[in-house]
């Protein structure tokens, strides 16, 4: 596998990319509704319309993690942390009735609301561990096995 260090560099640098973009995007949306209309407007709700994108980044981070034996722990529980509160977002705003419109209950949103930024927050830590990731492979810490 030592030979294969560009493979994972790969991996890992593209997964973390692929990661930070829905992150990213309602920010860059969101500057420039600024800078057009005067008016910052943020969609929280864009990283998780883009979970796709974020798991297909999650997905190459976690195996570039896991074949340089680094930062595995902390980019698997960020992303499964963020995947269990997304799926109770889900849950809840179906079972409540958020979700199609016959409930309008405020302490229900401010729960699925809360679960959307602990997914958020999962992203980010990953993203940041996808990060370190990067930085330890091009330092040569890894343990590539």
């Amino acid at each position: 596998m030592k030979n294969n260090t560009w493979m994972i560099k790969t991996l890992a640098l593209t997964g973390t990319i692929i990661l930070w973009l829905p992150l990213a995007a309602p920010l860059a949306f969101g500057a420039a509704s600024a800078l057009s209309r005067q008016r910052l407007l943020i969609d929280y709700l864009m990283p998780a319309e883009l979970f796709p994108l974020a798991a297909v980044g999650g997905i190459l981070l976690l195996m570039a993690a896991w074949l340089a034996h680094d930062r595995l722990k902390l980019v698997g529980w960020s992303l499964a942390a963020a995947l269990a509160a997304l799926i109770t977002s889900l849950v809840i705003a179906s079972a409540s009735g958020l979700a199609n419109g016959s409930n309008e209950s405020p302490a229900w949103m401010a729960v699925v609301l809360a679960c959307l930024a602990v997914y958020t927050a999962g992203l980010a830590a990953a993203g940041v561990g996808g990060i370190l990731l990067v930085n330890d492979l091009l330092r040569g810490k890894g343990q590539l096995a």
